[in-house]
């Protein structure tokens, strides 16, 4: 099939003899309107290289057949996944012909341009769009098919500078998260982590002075509460982080600092105000 080459190791004699076997079976081209047939384009390392045309005309002519997924530039098959990549299904717009990445943080984003474009994302935002990356990369049927020759490689298949923002942001996110793993762990071989809660009213959560309760948001690990230095976790999280950390930047709770020891809660009583006639 044109648009599901394997990924092979080529040489010139090689190269050559798989075009010649695979176009006499009708397996690497496709018709153009015009008649013209086209060969599929492989990295010099043979990886399949895909352009936005034929991206857009898989989405166009074979969706009934294939459905292809792009995320920072690589290109995966996602057929198996037809009840939710396919036409009318929640998720068809990723599998809609062109790089979607940013839209895995932002699905409103399909209505827009630039949904490939990942500049000024926070650290937790390509935490995000990375976890989406290896869920594809790692999946058991989804496949990867090749890379999407645009804003993430170039013609050779080679990784171009806003790929390897990308890879350097995860890079910087994955140093904080270390750092709130580390804090975390402090907190709880102290014997003093555990936020003690009171769910009454008055409704408040509190630590032992002079800790503070501050909610963390660890990747793949979801949100937890733990009694930390607040200020010395700040300050290590501002000296790691590149550029801002997101979700990732630990937080107080509602009306609280990063150094209160015990944070007031919303009664549980609280009375809603009086209509007005």
């Amino acid at each position: 099939d044109l648009f599901m080459a394997p990924h092979y190791e080529f040489t010139p004699l090689t190269t050559g003899l798989a075009i010649v076997a695979a176009i006499s079976v009708g397996l690497f081209h496709t018709p153009r309107s015009q008649g013209q047939e086209e060969v599929a384009l492989f990295s010099p390392s043979g990886v399949r290289l895909f352009t936005a045309e034929d991206l857009k005309r898989v989405a166009d002519e074979r969706r009934e057949t294939l459905l292809l997924l792009t995320v920072v530039g690589k290109v995966y098959n996602v057929t198996a996944g037809r009840k939710y990549y396919g036409v009318g299904e929640g998720y068809e717009g990723f599998a809609a012909g062109r790089d979607a990445s940013r839209a895995f943080v932002d699905t409103t984003l399909f209505e827009r341009e630039g949904v490939d474009d990942l500049a000024n994302l926070t650290l937790s935002e390509c935490k995000g769009v990375e976890h989406w990356s290896n869920f594809y990369a790692k999946h058991e049927e989804y496949t990867f098919a090749g890379v999407h020759v645009g804003n993430f490689f170039d013609v050779d298949g080679e990784p171009t500078a806003a790929r390897l923002d990308f890879e350097a942001c995860v890079t910087n996110a994955n140093a904080v998260v270390e750092v709130l793993k580390g804090f975390v762990a402090k907190a709880d071989s102290s014997g003093k982590g555990v936020c003690t809660w009171q769910h009454h009213d008055p409704k408040f959560v509190e630590c032992e002075p002079p800790l503070a309760p501050l909610r963390f948001e660890i990747p793949d690990q979801g949100m937890v509460c733990k009694c930390v230095d607040g200020a010395a976790l700040k300050s290590a999280v501002q000296a790691t982080a590149s550029r801002a950390a997101g979700s990732l930047e630990p937080r107080a709770y509602a009306e609280c600092t990063l150094e209160q020891s015990r944070c007031m809660l919303p009664s549980l009583n609280k009375k809603a105000a009086p209509k007005q006639d």
